[in-house]
């Protein structure tokens, strides 16, 4: 059975805060900082997003920024700058955030993600696929997606499909729109139409 943990750096300032105690007692979780080598990620707060670039050259770790209610409008400067994901403040976020990036390289809270497909939805593609090679399954998929459903649990539920289905769908919609992430799949999506902001 595999016991081992995921190294999660914080700075030694916000190791009091109630927050970072309850992640601490995580089975699945070590607390530790950015002077240890083998940090698997780190997480900073809003408030210190200047330090991304000096602690992405001092360890080969992927950072997870932390916001506030308020604090959403800010998700592409933080991405944009090198953030695995940026999430709200709040446990069950955070364990989200570092299973999601395993997966997925990326991950940013359905709240912060309106912002971010904002900011982009009018950027230029070249080569983007026509409509029709997207099929209407396969364009649900997308609007559930954009609808706040990450999970492949969540998306086999409202769809009502399993989640191997929901897994083909993903990697047929990656593929055919030659992109390697559902954020990418999503502005694409949203550019063209096939897909609207509901929420």
């Amino acid at each position: 059975m595999n016991t081992s943990k995921i190294n999660v750096g914080v700075p030694q300032d916000y190791q009091e805060e109630t927050l970072y105690q309850d992640l601490a007692k995580c089975q699945k979780i070590k607390l530790t900082d950015i002077k240890l080598n083998s940090i698997d990620f780190f997480l900073i707060e809003l408030r210190d997003f200047f330090q991304i670039l000096p602690i992405k050259k001092s360890c080969n770790c992927k950072i997870i920024v932390l916001f506030n209610k308020g604090e959403e409008k800010w998700v592409t400067d933080v991405i944009n700058s090198g953030a695995a994901a940026y999430v709200k403040k709040n446990t069950s976020q955070i364990y989200k955030a570092l299973k999601m990036i395993s997966k997925y390289k990326i991950y940013i809270d359905e709240i912060a993600m309106k912002y971010f497909i904002n900011d982009y939805r009018f950027i230029k593609d070249a080569d983007i696929p026509e409509p029709t090679t997207i099929t209407i399954k396969e364009k649900e998929v997308l609007q559930s997606l954009v609808d706040g459903y990450s999970t492949y649990l969540e998306l086999s539920k409202v769809l009502k499909i399993s989640e191997k289905t929901v897994s083909n769908h993903i990697h047929n919609i990656l593929q055919k729109l030659n992109v390697e992430s559902r954020t990418e799949a999503i502005v694409r999506a949203l550019k063209q139409g096939w897909i609207n902001i509901t929420k």
